[in-house]
């Protein structure tokens, strides 16, 4: 083999190597965040399903449901457990309020019918 091609092998290799370090890098960081979002796309869908059987629910109802609820990835050992229901239920109830798909009365939150 000529010297240039190993050398080229050489540098092709480091490339690849930086590469899946940086990736590596990024999902480690980028992990907790989106541990957070599952976790709050399960209490939406906790809240929405309670909601299609019932025509209202309130903060304690949901501290209830969120009790000891996780989130996790397939294939990976991290999850991300509520612990503190009473805050997570006061972000979630923020988070949906916030986006349209829940209105409050009297302390208690109705689902928004959307229009089509």
């Amino acid at each position: 083999m000529k010297p240039s091609t190993v050398i080229i092998g050489i540098l092709l290799f480091a490339a690849a190597g930086a590469f899946l370090y940086l990736w590596g890098m990024k999902h480690q960081i980028s992990k907790t965040r989106d541990l957070m979002n599952l976790l709050f796309s399960n209490g939406v869908a906790r809240v929405n399903k309670y909601l299609r059987k019932n025509d209202y629910i309130t903060a304690s109802e949901i501290e209830k449901m969120v009790t000891g609820m996780t989130a996790r990835f397939p294939l990976s050992k991290d999850k991300s457990i509520v612990t503190k229901p009473k805050d997570f239920t006061k972000q979630l109830l923020d988070y949906m309020l916030r986006t349209g798909q829940l209105r409050e009365e009297n302390n208690k939150y109705y689902k928004v019918k959307r229009k089509k």
